[in-house]
């Protein structure tokens, strides 16, 4: 397995952008065809909300019940969540790991769409900005904080941050165990209901020409999935047993993956991740069902809800849908969503073994368990034959699907768009919002 390193852009304008200048160069070679479609789900929501409880009352924040949790009730179309307290969010300064990241985009919805829509709130309701800094009336601000917990509990140390959001493992590093420094607000599968994170995205000219490979690649990554969730569900039931070799494997994998002895992770944190994280290749987790037609339905919706959410929060602003040829957002959707790929592996048990592994090329955030699938299907995994007969514990997924994985790590969502859209790399994983601004800024998702 080889790695390469790129430099992610935090500033999303400054990525689209180059972006843009890519395009241009590449005019009148096969390059230029660097659409990028989204072939298959990977796991969704595994963010949370850290604050002081010293200098934050989350009873001004949110609606609670009598033993200080969180009350819930029931949007339509969207699930179960928290109820908000809008005037309790004005002029607070939030951590966000970076601009343009998914983290950034959730608190940017609540603050402009859910504090001034009254089915998200007790009924106050008002019309807020988010704005970088220190915040004045009618604003919330945000301040950057890449995200890792060592860095933002830098950030506490030299300016008193008191409340943000940020990705796990990082979340319950900061609020589980003896080190961590904040409490648990919130996590955002109480504010967004299996709202689809990182997903699997694909170079469509690739994808066109090298069909079989592409579904090699979502089949192991699939397959990878299945194993972790049935581990996982395993350890919640029966609780963690260092003893059993597939627990014992899932607990060390995650934690080699997420930055090993650099990142200062516990077994008790990794753990907390994993009852965050909601790791979903389709609607299976959902909907507790596939349809074999249309298995990626669920984020088709998240999709078409997060293309007009952006637009309603001036994240798009060059290209109307219109302009791209859809008359709405779940049109746009349906084109950005390439599910058969997914579609073609449903049923696939296993593949023969090859001559010779196919090498590809996919880019990953490093040090990021949103990306774990990816990673385990690089990986030998206990105890996989017994829950997918006739597949290997001795090989890993990709050696099963005759591939050679190369990956490129990046530091955000938007590294994975550069090596994407630089054709650096054929496949990567990274939340929706990088890409959707991507394709339809630089048109090309087009009806």
């Amino acid at each position: 397995m080889q790695r390469y390193k790129i430099i992610a852009i935090a500033a999303v304008a400054i990525i689209l952008a180059a972006s843009a200048v890519v395009l241009l160069t590449n005019k009148g070679s096969e390059a230029e065809s660097t659409e990028i479609n989204l072939i298959s789900g990977l796991e969704g929501v595994g963010s949370g909300f850290y604050f002081d409880e010293t200098k934050v009352d989350k009873g001004d924040l949110f609606v609670l019940n009598d033993d200080r949790t969180l009350k819930t009730h029931n949007v339509p179309g969207v699930g179960e969540i928290a109820i908000f307290k809008a005037a309790g969010w004005e002029k607070l300064l939030f951590g966000v790991p970076t601009v343009g990241s998914i983290q950034y985009y959730q608190l940017k919805t609540i603050v402009e769409v859910y504090l001034a829509d009254p089915a998200y709130t007790d009924g106050g309701t008002l019309n807020l900005s988010l704005v970088a800094g220190n915040p004045g009336d009618g604003q919330v601000g945000y301040t950057v904080t890449q995200g890792s917990a060592a860095r933002i509990k830098e950030v506490q140390a030299s300016t008193g941050l008191a409340i943000g959001i940020t990705w796990e493992p990082q979340f319950s590093a900061l609020v589980i165990g003896d080190s961590a420094t904040y409490q648990n607000l919130v996590t955002t599968d109480v504010l967004f209901p299996h709202v689809t994170c990182c997903v699997l995205y694909g170079n469509s000219h690739y994808i066109k020409d090298n069909r079989d490979t592409s579904e090699r690649l979502v089949w192991a990554v699939k397959n990878a999935t299945d194993w972790l969730n049935h581990v996982i569900e395993d350890v919640q039931a029966n609780g963690y047993d260092s003893s059993d070799a597939s627990h014992k494997a899932l607990v060390d994998y995650a934690y080699k993956h997420a930055g090993g002895a650099s990142s200062g992770l516990t077994t008790e944190q990794i753990l907390s991740a994993f009852d965050a994280i909601e790791y979903a290749w389709g609607d299976e987790k959902t909907y507790d069902r596939v349809n074999p037609s249309d298995p990626l339905s669920k984020i088709k919706s998240d999709i078409s809800n997060q293309t007009q959410t952006l637009y309603d929060i001036g994240g798009l602003a060059n290209n109307s849908l219109s302009d791209l040829g859809f008359k709405n957002s779940s049109e746009f959707a349906e084109k950005f969503v390439d599910d058969s790929v997914i579609r073609a592996v449903l049923d696939k048990s296993s593949y023969r073994s090859p001559s010779s592994l196919k090498t590809i090329t996919l880019s990953v955030i490093v040090n990021d368990l949103h990306q774990l699938p990816t990673h385990l299907a690089d990986e030998k995994l206990p105890g996989l034959s017994a829950i997918k007969p006739g597949l290997s514990d001795d090989k890993t997924l990709y050696e099963q699907a005759g591939l050679n994985v190369k990956f490129i790590d990046a530091t955000g969502s938007n590294g994975v768009v550069t090596a994407l859209n630089s054709n650096q790399a054929q496949f990567g994983v990274a939340a929706q919002p990088a890409v959707i601004l991507y394709d339809i800024n630089n048109k090309q998702t087009t009806a």
